[in-house]
């Protein structure tokens, strides 16, 4: 069994979903087409659903959320006001925020939307790492 095979076994086996912020990317719609294809996880892209679709990409299976009109907005702004008004966050500021896709990403992993978050195809590594690390934080001792 190649390196691949067992991986997609694993994955199947603990079939877990995963968000993939960065919907605008062509390659990100590639790597979601296949992941739905192996059947490997369940996938939830971000973007606008008609732009998306009008690419002409497989997405039956793929849940498509637009952070700009989602239901999940108000309740994700509100969380992360919560978590960030020690820093001197607003309502304002946090509802801005949840606008950037890595911000709304990250969030679904902390409000338990998703199991995990993969992106970096258009975003650099820091601009990835800052909600996360603002959101998620480190496990306590791991600075």
């Amino acid at each position: 069994m190649s390196f691949l095979e067992t991986m997609l076994a694993r994955a199947k086996a603990d079939k877990q979903t995963i968000v993939l912020p960065e919907g605008n990317d062509p390659r990100t719609l590639e790597a979601a087409e296949k992941l739905i294809a192996y059947d490997a996880c369940n996938v939830i892209v971000l973007g606008n659903e008609e732009e998306l679709k009008a690419g002409g990409r497989e997405l039956r299976g793929v849940r498509i959320i637009d952070p700009e009109t989602s239901d999940l907005r108000e309740k994700f702004a509100t969380r992360l006001y919560e978590l960030r008004k020690h820093k001197g966050m607003t309502p304002e500021d946090a509802l801005d925020k949840i606008s950037d896709v890595l911000y709304f990403g990250v969030m679904m992993v902390k409000c338990g939307e998703a199991d995990g978050m993969v992106s970096g195809a258009c975003h650099s590594t820091g601009d990835v790492l800052r909600p996360c690390l603002q959101i998620l934080k480190t496990a306590p001792g791991v600075k």
